[in-house]
């Protein structure tokens, strides 16, 4: 069914063209629900455009954006389906002319939905980018690994020149076995095998992605 309400399913030219006869919609109140269903999908879909904001913390919101894009092909993938067994169960004619009218807005809302994913992945990537630009990595790898885990409330215990070992925060153990290497400001856990600079530590303690442990340590 074309847009203004034609029925394109009614006549075909032989070159497959839309003749184009005025739909007779069974009663007044079913067009009115359709009219009210095609303008909150619209409104909807304008709402959520209006998300990419001058923020401090865009990244943030591009995250959310993409995962409501992604709950909304889910909602819209399932509507489908349920539309889809009613127009299968349904006998009357123009009412599952109505089904199919309403899977094929489904159908879009998908589309749209996964244009709109697209599109703030592709912004999230550019902001990513630049914020990995702006960040003092080198800075965050200054940082004392010592100090982060006095912050993080472990107490250590000299192990020679230059070294200092703990027990390891990011498992259980008796004997310390985590080790820092003052020198060129490293860490090695010989119990777990994990190790690192101070990034990957707070990266690990914090449970936190890559830019937010150095924006934790700027």
């Amino acid at each position: 069914m074309a847009k203004d309400g034609t029925n394109c399913n009614q006549g075909r030219r032989a070159g497959g063209d839309c003749m184009v006869i005025p739909y007779e919609w069974p009663n007044p109140e079913l067009k009115a629900f359709v009219d009210k269903y095609e303008a909150e999908l619209s409104t909807e879909h304008r709402e959520t455009m209006k998300s990419l904001l001058l923020d401090p913390d865009l990244g943030k919101i591009f995250k959310d954006k993409i995962l409501e894009f992604e709950e909304a092909i889910n909602e819209s993938k399932k509507a489908q389906w349920d539309i889809y067994e009613r127009v299968c169960k349904e006998l009357d004619a123009d009412k599952k002319e109505w089904l199919i009218w309403l899977l094929d807005n489904e159908k879009t809302r998908e589309k749209e939905a996964r244009g709109g994913k697209k599109k703030f992945e592709f912004f999230k990537r550019k902001n990513d980018g630049k914020e990995m630009k702006e960040l003092d990595i080198t800075g965050a790898k200054s940082y004392p690994i010592i100090a982060i885990l006095e912050e993080y409330g472990c107490k250590g215990e000299s192990a020679g020149s230059g070294r200092a070992k703990y027990k390891c925060p990011l498992h259980n153990e008796d004997t310390p076995s985590f080790t820092v290497f003052k020198k060129d400001n490293h860490w090695r856990c010989f119990g777990c095998g994990e190790g690192g600079d101070p990034i990957d530590l707070v990266m690990k303690l914090y449970n936190l992605p890559f830019v937010e442990a150095v924006k934790k340590l700027l």
